[in-house]
């Protein structure tokens, strides 16, 4: 090779060959395509291409893939404790080394990465750096619904989630084929069909979260505007396959599964969306929204969730139950009501039982009410005490049955009763039912005294207190 076809290339002219450092190269930055991953170092090592080099490679790689290099991951911060510099080994374990920074996985196969030399040293390589595939990063960092409105997201007759989906669903979008005549158009980055992210998408239908612009699929897209408002981190997700998904190379990955997301959005440019949130792959969430007012937390099922509203209540749904324990005082005070509804009520206390009152005590029932203890029943009252029943009254005893006053009177009408108490009449609140393919926010309604109850999404609120 000639001396300018070495310089050409990237190399120094002036460099020889050695086993020690390798080829000399220019002390620039690289583009380089990722090829592979290099597994056994663990260490995010990968096998690139440089295009700029691959005439200097080619020429001296006799043996290897033409232009195949390997380059060390530098991540932005990283470090150890100083005993991991001791080069002394110790048998005390608080003196281990211990690791600390930051960790990203290196992209998959097919993407750009930077690369540079240390010293121009070819065995000095690092990577560094990712450039953005220009459209293809809608879904970075908050797996976002489309950024042009839900008729952006048609409905593939072919895909498997059409079935699931209603008219008013909105979900997460994958990437437009840059192929796709759409994302070549002049409003392509923001009005490109994008298809249903299949997996994300699922997981919302699940939840009942698939209509709920607030808690499913926000807009936290990095393409909604410029400057963008939005910022976080996005992983690539686990495979959707558990096998390989390429015969060539049991690297490339063409399906994933979707990612855990950690997005902060200062908000559009209507002041949605103004958020923190955190989401994992399978659908786990914690939201603080601003705009809405409300922090909500949800699991990957939507059999849980508890929501602090803008109105200040706190709503909380367990599907299977909600179970408390203290070992200290458990209390609960409310300046206006405390009302309870269930199939069946049980209080018990092994020290006892006491139920105070100001003002009255009501104890009613549509069907059969029942007092009794295991030892004595007093009812006492400092003014009337009244027993009396629609039908039959029966007072009896396996003792003595002893009735005292100061008049004993039998069969007179002229004594005031008080009116028997009437009991809570329960009301109808909506409640969502799953209809096989999704959940139905008004699909049923569930019986209760209580003014609020929660139930599985898509939950119906009730409206802002004024």
């Amino acid at each position: 090779m000639a001396t300018s076809d070495i310089a050409k290339s990237g190399a120094n002219p002036d460099s020889t060959p050695s086993s020690k450092d390798g080829y000399t190269l220019n002390y620039g930055t690289y583009e380089a395509e990722v090829v592979g991953h290099v597994e056994n170092s663990r260490s995010g090592q990968l096998e690139v291409i440089i295009p700029s080099l691959s005439g200097l490679a080619s020429a001296i790689d006799v043996g290897r893939d033409a232009g195949k290099l390997t380059v060390s991951y530098a991540s932005p911060f990283f470090g150890l404790t100083a005993a991991a510099n001791t080069g002394l080994e110790s048998s005390d374990p608080s003196l281990a080394p211990q690791s600390y920074g930051m960790w990203f996985v290196p992209p998959d196969i097919g993407n750009t990465v930077l690369v540079t030399f240390i010293n121009g040293k070819r065995d000095k390589g690092y990577w560094f750096a990712c450039p953005v595939a220009t459209p293809g990063h809608h879904m970075v960092p908050g797996n976002a619904r489309h950024i042009a409105g839900n008729d952006k997201t048609p409905n593939y007759g072919n895909s498997p989630i059409a079935q699931y989906r209603n008219t008013t669903s909105i979900l997460p979008v994958a990437e437009v084929s840059i192929s796709s005549p759409d994302a070549l158009a002049p409003d392509g980055l923001q009005n490109a069909l994008r298809p249903p992210h299949l997996f994300q998408s699922m997981t919302l239908i699940v939840q009942g979260l698939d209509s709920d612009p607030i808690r499913g699929a926000i807009s936290s897209s990095s393409l909604r505007e410029a400057p963008s408002n939005v910022y976080g981190i996005s992983t690539p997700g686990r495979k959707i396959t558990p096998g390989d998904q390429s015969p060539v190379d049991s690297q490339i990955v063409f399906l994933r599964k979707g990612g855990h997301t950690f997005v902060m959005d200062d908000g559009d440019k209507d002041g949605n969306d103004q958020l923190i949130r955190l989401r994992t792959s399978g659908g786990h969430q914690v939201l603080m929204n601003d705009k809405e007012k409300i922090l909500y937390i949800a699991s990957a099922t939507g059999n849980q969730w508890m929501e602090f509203s803008a109105d200040g209540s706190i709503n909380v749904y367990g599907a299977a139950g909600i179970n408390m324990r203290s070992k200290g005082p458990m209390n609960f005070h409310s300046d206006s009501a405390i009302k309870m509804n269930a199939m069946n009520i049980e209080i018990c206390g092994s020290m006892g039982i006491k139920i105070d009152s100001l003002l009255n005590v009501s104890i009613g029932a549509l069907g059969t009410a029942s007092l009794k203890a295991g030892g004595a029943l007093s009812l006492t009252g400092l003014g009337i005490v009244n027993l009396q029943a629609g039908a039959m009254l029966k007072v009896g005893a396996l003792g003595a049955v002893s009735i005292d006053g100061a008049t004993v009177g039998l069969n007179c009408g002229s004594i005031p009763t008080p009116l028997p108490p009437i009991p809570s009449i329960p009301k109808a609140h909506p409640e969502a039912s799953f209809t096989g393919t999704n959940w139905n926010a008004n699909g049923a309604a569930a019986l209760s005294v209580c003014t609020v109850v929660p139930g599985h999404e898509p939950w119906v609120r009730p409206a802002p207190k004024t």
